[in-house]
């Protein structure tokens, strides 16, 4: 009987250590299989390929329209108001042409003094003279309004044009007639008056004298207004 007691022991312990065995294996194996998992999922996070990984969208558009830069005059760079230096109003490109056909007797240099026959002395000119007849007619050099109609002792009958933006343009050396009126709206080419006189440059033959100003201050009609010299 002791026999048989001490058999049954052995057989009931071999099962209890094979059963505990197995048991370990099987968490041995779940511990690997998590392992493996979490070092996979650790490799394929840069993977654009891994389906399971959230990546927020990238927006590539600007946050407001007031982030585009833009250059001094408001016009944005690239523009062809930019390139090609013509005056803008409401950003927008605006042609400006001379006022009347004729030779230009004397530039525009608001830097370097100028010799006048009338004052025989050396001063800036701050305006282009356009040679031309008396009486010869007289046009508006863009679309604009009519800021102000004066007699000038030293430049005599003078017609000012707003265009807007800040931009003013100045036709001195006119008739006492004209044919339009102050806060008139005329468009580039409209007759604004005849050829006459300009009492501080009456040395030189008949002209006019044209100048431009931007917010007050006087400007080059060619090179910031995009006037070409005929």
């Amino acid at each position: 009987m002791r026999f048989e007691d001490k058999d049954r022991t052995k057989t009931v312990q071999k099962r209890g250590f094979l059963i505990a065995l197995a048991i370990g294996l099987i968490a041995m194996g779940i511990a690997a299989w998590s392992t493996v998992g979490r070092i996979n999922d650790a490799n394929n996070i840069d993977d654009p390929t891994n389906k399971n990984i959230y990546l927020p969208p990238v927006d590539f558009s600007p946050t407001s329209p007031q982030q585009v830069e833009k250059n001094q005059t408001g016009v944005p760079y690239g523009t062809d108001a930019q390139n090609t230096g013509a005056a803008t109003v409401n950003n927008a490109p605006k042609l400006f042409v001379m006022p009347v056909g004729g030779s230009v007797v004397m530039k525009y240099d608001a830097k370097t003094l100028q010799y006048s026959e009338t004052y025989k002395d050396w001063r800036l000119h701050t305006g282009i003279d356009i040679a031309t007849k008396k009486g010869t007619p007289v046009m508006a050099s863009s679309d604009g309004v009519i800021k102000d109609i004066y007699y000038d002792e030293k430049w005599g009958h003078t017609i000012e044009i707003s265009h807007g933006g800040g931009i003013v343009t100045i036709y001195s050396g006119l008739t006492s007639t004209s044919p339009v009126k102050k806060d008139q709206q005329v468009e580039l080419g409209y007759k604004i008056g005849n050829v006459d006189n300009v009492p501080c440059e009456h040395a030189l033959e008949s002209h006019i004298h044209f100048a431009a100003q931007k917010d007050g201050k006087f400007i080059s009609p060619f090179d910031d207004l995009g006037i070409k010299n005929r």
